[in-house]
């Protein structure tokens, strides 16, 4: 029996809903003495292993290679921090209430503490605090940030006061980037919502992002939406290593897994 699965989008669902203006916005990092130092250190580790028979090859290197490759991203990461601070100030400033989106504890402890905001939603935070955070923030007069584990609270909460959904780290999937946007861009609103991705230029982000952009692109052609979650669900670790180091991960364990939580 042949059978085949129908899609309906929000916009579909709710016509007036608005759409989501996706911005990237590429910048210098502030660090790119300690980025190349990084970057120079993973690329003679990978060398070493790629010399080796695959047989040769144990878990434990294919973690560590792991390990070195996401703390280089969060390097990249770091380099705009200040930029993002900016940013988010002026948006403030203006009247914008925002999100600001994070895959590793240590960014949302400099987020948090730069923005002077009591919103935090983290692996650690219960369900009852959770709820208690959402609705003290949405039931606010004044514009202000919430700061999110993009994994802990990318799902399961409505935060319609924001106006835009800042993406200060990357994941390695492109699904939770879309789930994270919308909290906000929710069935039954009507203003804009704009998303934006910080980019540092000539590093691992770039391609990170180039890369996202592709399956974009590909969901688009093959369900006629640009939501990622339609037909993306999996890690694109893989292809940033195959295009940035010619490293080959078939048999490498827990790539699609971000930094742990006490990072």
């Amino acid at each position: 029996r042949n059978m085949c699965m129908v899609k309906r989008n929000k916009a579909e669902v709710d016509i007036q809903l608005p759409p989501v203006t996706r911005t990237i916005i590429d910048t210098d990092i502030t660090n790119r003495k300690q980025y190349n130092l990084i970057l120079q250190d993973l690329a003679k580790y990978l060398e070493t292993i790629k010399k080796l028979d695959p047989v040769q090859v144990t878990k434990s290197m294919r973690a560590e290679a792991l390990i070195r490759t996401n703390y280089l991203k969060k390097t990249a990461a770091e380099g705009y921090r200040e930029q993002i601070v900016e940013f988010c100030k002026n948006a403030l400033e203006s009247g914008q209430s925002i999100m600001v989106f994070c895959t590793t504890h240590t960014a949302m402890d400099y987020y948090q503490k730069a923005l002077d905001t009591p919103f935090r939603i983290d692996g650690t935070v219960s369900a009852l605090k959770r709820q208690q955070l959402t609705d003290a923030y949405q039931n606010l007069k004044d514009p202000a940030a919430f700061i999110i584990r993009i994994r802990a609270g990318g799902i399961g909460i409505t935060l319609t006061k924001a106006d835009y959904a800042i993406h200060a780290e990357k994941d390695w999937v492109p699904l939770y980037h879309d789930q994270a946007t919308s909290r906000t861009h929710r069935i039954g609103r009507t203003e804009h919502v704009n998303e934006y991705f910080f980019v540092g230029r000539d590093t691992i982000d770039s391609r990170i992002m180039e890369i996202m952009e592709e399956k974009r692109m590909i969901a688009e052609v093959g369900t006629g939406s640009s939501d990622i979650a339609a037909t993306v669900t999996t890690s694109v670790f893989k292809d940033v290593m195959k295009r940035e180091f010619d490293y080959d991960t078939t048999n490498d364990i827990g790539v699609e897994e971000d930094l742990p939580a006490s990072a």
